[in-house]
């Protein structure tokens, strides 16, 4: 069944300039790409951590599902390990792709008007712009959520098998992805469960269902083989085990959402969210957005959420913001929506230039790239001051210097990857290299110990020495710095010096 203009969100087609919104989709899709070579920033850590996952894919890993492993693995196959943007080139490529489902599933709803200015609305969110710089699991997560939330629609209008069948491979990629697809499962009993309009088959759902589970069960399978290692990682950072209750981490993270989503969308979901309507169309909405945004509410207030946990709930806000201002005939607010978003993504990819007119100094806390900063230019220091580097094995406690060091210390045109071993006498599995290269069970018997603070490593090695220690400067006030040591013979996490232990 196919929604008509007797929808109530039916309105004419002369209240948008769809040609101006294909245009401006276009543009950014197209500055988006060209900013990934023209900024050419260092990886950040977690990048750099995961294209260290896709050297080796696997159905699982330390604390997030294979997907963006997998993604790395063919950007870096086609394009090569080197520069950093054939690492992060699928992150705009699958957010223009969450778009265009958010457009589809505006034309299912409503009508191409909406779903152009839905498309916009996400596409022009600071959230996209900035995560369009770096490859993350949200990018996927969002490309199959907004996926399978279009392919729930078709199969619910034509409760043809096809749909069914595409909506559940969809939605087990994005399990595949990240955990939070579990959420969208719960949106869509919500909807079944609730809307009246039309029959459901249930034998397509029973096909959709089994489906999801046929494709998580590898990624299940592994983490069994594992000690479920990814659900503790996921049960640990939600802090839940520590003191509860905390107002001001709620307030925070509500306060950034203005920041994801954009000012003016945010304000305008937030106000007509709770508004009660009971047409399908904006029950469909509610299902896919409103039960992840009030989890992280609940998640923010008892422990912490980072503001980019609510990401998935934008797909479905946008919708919703694009069909309240075609229906209000609001153009005028519609163009404050998408020009502040806009703005704000001026600011973020001009932000050094505006530093130098306004002659503002830079340091770590006034420039959104400070995290990524100065990390290439400490390992190519190293790589300059002691090449013997890319020959050694490199070990140390910490996950961000052994993904910077793989990746940066490694020579990729040669096809030489840098080996890693995980320093953990604590014996606690906190990554991916504690969790399968940990210096216990390493053939190896030489290293290079790479720390970002002096080591002594009295009774751990039967030699060490301190090579030196190498400097990667920022800014006046920020600079990297990594000591290096070589060390050999390995006696045992018993025998290490007790504040190892």
């Amino acid at each position: 069944m196919q929604l008509t203009n007797s929808t109530p969100y039916s309105f004419r087609a002369s209240t948008i300039n769809e040609k101006l919104i294909v245009f401006i989709l276009f543009a950014l899709f197209i500055a988006r790409m060209l900013s990934l070579p023209a900024l050419h920033l260092a990886l950040y850590y977690d990048e750099a951590y995961y294209h260290f996952w896709a050297l080796s894919p696997a159905f699982g890993y330390y604390s997030k599902p294979p997907v963006v492993a997998w993604l790395i693995a063919l950007t870096t196959g086609l394009f090569g390990h080197t520069p950093e943007w054939s690492v992060r080139i699928s992150a705009p490529l699958l957010y223009a792709g969450a778009a265009y489902f958010v457009y589809r599933m505006g034309c299912e709803l409503s009508s191409k008007a909406t779903g152009l200015l839905a498309a916009l609305i996400f596409y022009s969110s600071p959230l996209v712009t900035f995560n369009s710089l770096f490859i993350t699991t949200d990018a996927p997560l969002l490309f199959f959520w907004a996926l399978a939330g279009w392919l729930f629609l078709k199969a619910l209008y034509s409760n043809r098998l096809i749909w069914w069948i595409l909506c559940g491979l969809a939605s087990g990629m994005g399990l595949m992805s990240k955990y939070t697809m579990i959420v969208i499962f719960i949106g869509a009993a919500i909807y079944l469960i609730f809307q009246k309009e039309r029959r459901v088959s249930l034998l397509g759902v029973s096909i959709a269902t089994g489906l999801i589970v046929l494709l998580y069960l590898p990624n299940l399978i592994w983490n069994s083989q594992h000690d479920f290692i990814s659900f503790v990682h996921t049960a640990h950072i939600s802090h839940l085990s520590h003191r509860l209750f905390h107002p001001g981490k709620f307030f925070g993270f509500l306060g950034g959402q203005f920041l994801v989503f954009g000012p003016v969308a945010m304000w305008l979901w937030l106000k007509y969210v709770w508004k009660k309507r009971r047409d399908h169309v904006w029950l469909f909405l509610l299902s896919i957005s409103l039960p992840l945004f009030v989890l992280m509410c609940i998640q923010a207030f008892l422990a912490k959420a980072n503001a980019n946990w609510a990401a998935p709930v934008y797909l479905g806000a946008s919708l919703m913001v694009a069909l309240i201002l075609i229906q209000q005939n609001s153009m005028k607010l519609a163009s404050w929506v998408v020009g502040v978003n806009i703005m704000l993504a001026v600011i973020l990819f001009s932000y050094p230039t505006i530093q130098k007119i306004l002659h503002i100094e830079p340091t770590r806390h006034n420039t959104p790239y400070a995290r990524v900063l100065g990390w290439r230019e400490v390992m190519e220091n190293i790589k300059r001051e002691y090449p013997q580097v890319s020959h050694m094995v490199l070990l140390s406690g910490s996950r961000k210097l052994l993904s910077y060091g793989n990746y940066y210390l490694s020579q990729w045109k040669s096809g030489r990857s840098v080996p890693v071993v995980s320093f953990n006498p604590g014996k606690r599995i906190e990554d991916q290299y504690d969790l399968l290269y940990d210096l216990s069970h390493s053939k190896f018997k030489h290293f290079l110990f790479i720390s970002e603070g002096p080591r002594n490593f009295k009774g751990c090695f039967k030699s060490s020495r301190l090579l030196g220690k190498v400097v990667g400067p920022v800014y006046p006030t920020l600079k990297r710095v990594v000591y290096l040591y070589q060390v050999s013979g390995f006696n045992g996490y018993e025998y290490c010096h007790k504040t190892y232990q």
